[in-house]
């Protein structure tokens, strides 16, 4: 009877510290703060805007690449951390006039 106890007890203890790292990994750590930011920030973008009023809304970029499909037309992406476990991040397309051409924001729940 005690070790059925002691066993309810400990599956309950992992239980609730299972799901408190899981919610601090997700939505309280600093690197998740910054990417809910990130996202929150993104929606306030619209494509023709400057790349200086981007970078004053968003930040600094945590990636600029040359998009592979665009390196032809000399624009630049911006991309920004997404929140943990998605699938692609949160991304700016920029043309040879830096000005956003092509917003790939992030597709969560």
């Amino acid at each position: 009877m005690k070790i059925l106890k002691y066993i309810s007890y400990l599956t309950l203890i992992v239980l609730v510290l299972g799901i408190g790292l899981f919610v601090y990994v997700y939505k309280l750590s600093p690197r998740a703060r910054k990417a809910w930011t990130n996202v929150e920030n993104s929606e306030k973008i619209a494509v023709s805007m400057e790349s200086t009023d981007l970078v004053r809304i968003m930040g600094k970029p945590d990636t600029i690449r040359r998009p592979y499909v665009d390196l032809e037309k000399g624009n630049i992406s911006y991309y920004y951390e997404p929140p943990f476990m998605a699938s692609d991040g949160i991304r700016f397309v920029l043309d040879s006039d830096n000005r956003v051409i092509k917003i790939y924001p992030y597709e969560g729940t």
